[in-house]
């Protein structure tokens, strides 16, 4: 069941059957769509998926540097110059 694919009518069915849903279909894709779903077509029925920025995300490790040069702890800073 784990690989099975996710439809609109399928959760729409479980969300009022298990959490007491009162809302539409509609109401539930801009729900999911806001939590980052999104509905790729797959035959003829689109499935909801994750986006793949979320995936890319959830995979980093935060407390890795960052790639590039290492910056300077004095770089960014302004200094006051008055006019007189």
């Amino acid at each position: 069941m784990a690989n099975k694919d996710v439809q609109i009518p399928d959760l729409l069915s479980w969300c009022q059957r298990e959490i007491e849903y009162e809302h539409g279909a509609g109401t539930l894709r801009n729900i999911l769509h806001s939590m980052g779903f999104y509905y790729k077509q797959k035959n003829y029925l689109p499935i909801v998926a994750e986006r793949q920025a979320y995936k890319v995300a959830r995979m980093k490790d935060l407390s890795s540097p960052l790639p590039g040069p290492p910056v300077g702890k004095d770089k960014g800073k302004r200094a006051i110059v008055w006019p007189w």
